[in-house]
């Protein structure tokens, strides 16, 4: 359903957002790939930079990888971004999580 909303409109935040959100957590027998996880999750916080689970799944993601300077970076951004949000914050100390 998210390829499809995405072959319809290529700039769908929301559809870019839930598959980067997908290949995270999925396991990769069921499709998931972490790198496209990264991916998808840049694309989604270009179009929508204000939907903090972009960001924090993009930490989640980019921690997975292995790309750890890239995520300090993006945690930082992401603590001047939402500070004071107590989900958006929330979010960030789970994807900070060992």
């Amino acid at each position: 359903a998210f390829e499809a909303a995405l072959r319809a409109d290529p700039a769908n935040a929301n559809a870019l957002s839930a598959l980067g959100r997908f290949h995270y957590v999925a396991p990769l027998i069921l499709g998931g790939n972490p790198n496209e996880a990264v991916v998808l999750l840049e694309k989604s916080k270009a179009v929508d930079p204000y939907f903090y689970l972009n960001h924090a799944y993009l930490i989640r993601a980019l921690r997975k990888t292995g790309q750890l300077d890239k995520a300090k970076v993006e945690a930082t951004y992401y603590r001047a971004k939402f500070q004071g949000l107590p989900a958006a914050e929330r979010e960030l100390a789970a994807a900070l999580a060992p």
